[in-house]
Formats: structure tokens, C-alpha cells, sequence
């Protein structure tokens, strides 16, 4: 079992996309590639502040962090 964390970067825009679909429902903001955009690329607050997680080739889990505050959202979405 091999364990990493990753930056969420517009190269993994799908996949974070769709583990917050798998969270929050595929018609959710989150899951939604506009919303990663101004996310993750427009917005100061959260610039480079997002971490996917994965065990071996299984991306878990997602973590969100904007400013002071973070939320953490959880859930299996199997990459193969």
C-alpha cells in the first residue's frame, strides 16, 4: 500500500471533479470545471492550497483549503 499527496493542478481537474461528484452529487458547484478554474487558478485565497490523495492508484480524498479554514471531503473514486 502505497500512499501520496498530490497538488490539485488544471492537469487533474477531472479527477478531482470527480470525486466531488461522488461527494456532493454531479450536478454539485464542486464538481463543476468552472469551479475548480476560479478555485484553484483565479482565486488569491486559495492558489496552490489543494491536495488530492491517493492509495496506490485509488484517489480518497480531496482537501480544499481556503485562507484560514479547510474543508475535507472524503470518499473512494477508483482511477482505473
Amino acid at each position: 500500500m502505497a500512499l501520496s499527496l498530490v497538488p490539485v493542478t488544471a492537469e487533474r481537474f477531472a479527477e478531482t471533479s470527480a470525486i466531488c461528484a461522488l461527494q456532493f452529487g454531479a450536478q454539485s458547484y464542486q464538481a463543476s470545471p468552472n469551479y475548480l478554474r476560479w478555485l484553484y487558478e483565479e482565486n488569491p485565497r486559495c492558489l496552490g492550497r489543494g491536495i488530492l490523495g491517493y492509495e496506490d492508484q485509488t484517489l480518497f480524498a480531496v482537501s480544499h483549503e481556503i485562507a484560514a479554514w479547510s474543508a475535507f471531503a472524503v470518499t473512494a473514486c477508483s482511477l482505473s
